[in-house]
């Protein structure tokens, strides 16, 4: 069923407890209902109108500039009303449209669950403290562990080196740990908490260290303490995508995902995804206290210059701030936010490496609007 806005975009799902407007040649809604008062305030659809789709994959320059991308799902929350919209194809080579239920590599977002789930429910546990030092918890892993704090890697704030991709190994050799012996092999880069750097290995690191206090892998700590509690049954650490990248209007390699499974390992769902912020930011995960301190800005991290806490970005909007984190690699972009405020959220996944610049854009009318 084709929504109000441009051809191509398709109203895939609409739940609500009350009746709400879903085209502007809609009456509107008869009965006064309290659960009703915080209405969507756009139609979808209208996100979509500064942009041009491009399913067919052949795409001109000048298309380019108008902004395009292969497919994408976007899911807007308000308090408990959802929209979920899809464009576009998953696959070209197959022909297929893509499906509000299809799994994206979800990318960075992995870390606010990696760090809320496999790390803060450990502290809330007592079985881990954010002061421990990596040499408190697995020794021997990194030279300078015993000057890094569990603290400093959720902040992206330990200084360790990143690789560049002259230190790494072929892709068909590429491990977690290949990561972090490369960077294990070069001195600190700042002297820890006095600086921010972005940092996926650091959530390498991290993996590890979930994996040396729980004896369980990350996949099923994560399983255990995250996707179940939280509803997340679509939702797996280095599961199979249902959509293929695309990059510069060709399919992309094997996505890098899952050679940093703690940084970028996680393929779900935008309704998942918004299960899991839901489920967080409502204290149904983590106590309160501990999303409080997961929420609190700790400083500036290069080089994307905004401000991260432990698991999450914060992104300055005209209407507020909110927190969540976006993701991207070959041929994927992802971007959550809460606005906790105004009890409201979007979840954009786009399969396509030029996508970024959309989902911004998208974001900023589905909170802001």
């Amino acid at each position: 069923m084709r929504s109000g806005g441009p051809r191509g975009w398709r109203r895939s799902s609409w739940r609500s407890p009350c009746r709400v407007r879903a085209a502007a040649r809609d009456p509107p809604a008869t009965e006064p209902n309290h659960q009703c008062r915080k209405r969507l305030p756009l139609r979808v659809s209208r996100l979509l109108r500064p942009w041009t789709w491009w399913p067919s994959g052949s795409r001109s320059s000048s298309t380019r500039r108008r902004g395009v991308a292969t497919g994408a799902i976007v899911l807007v929350r308000i308090g408990d009303q959802t929209r979920t919209l899809t464009s576009g194809m998953a696959d070209i080579k197959q022909g297929r449209r893509m499906r509000p239920d299809d799994r994206f590599p979800v990318m960075s977002i992995t870390k606010t669950m990696v760090a809320a789930a496999a790390v803060l429910q450990l502290v809330a546990a007592i079985r881990l403290s954010l002061n421990d030092t990596v040499k408190d918890v697995v020794p021997g892993l990194l030279p300078q562990g015993h000057r890094i704090t569990i603290r400093d890697l959720l902040s992206h704030r330990a200084g360790l080196y990143d690789p560049r991709d002259e230190d790494l190994p072929a892709l068909s050799r590429m491990t977690d740990d290949s990561l972090i012996d490369v960077t294990a092999d070069h001195p600190l880069e700042f002297q820890p908490g006095t600086s921010g750097s972005y940092s996926n290995v650091g959530y390498e690191v991290l993996g590890k260290v979930v994996e040396q206090v729980t004896g369980d892998p990350l996949g099923d700590a994560m399983e255990h303490n995250i996707f179940d509690p939280a509803g997340m049954s679509d939702t797996q650490l280095l599961g199979s995508p249902s959509v293929q990248g695309y990059f510069d209007s060709k399919g992309a390699p094997d996505p890098y995902f899952r050679f940093v499974p703690a940084a970028g390992g996680v393929v779900s769902t935008v309704g998942d995804v918004d299960r899991f912020y839901t489920a967080l930011s409502r204290g149904d995960l983590l106590d309160k206290d501990l999303v409080a301190t997961m929420t609190t800005p700790l400083g500036i991290v290069e080089p994307w210059g905004m401000d991260y806490g432990l698991g999450v970005w914060f992104d300055r909007e005209s209407c507020g701030t909110a927190w969540g984190h976006s993701g991207a690699g070959p041929g994927f972009a992802t971007k959550a936010w809460t606005l906790p405020d105004a009890d409201r959220s979007v979840v954009i996944m786009v399969n396509d490496g030029d996508g970024h610049s959309i989902a911004d854009g998208f974001a900023t009318a589905a909170l802001c609007d």
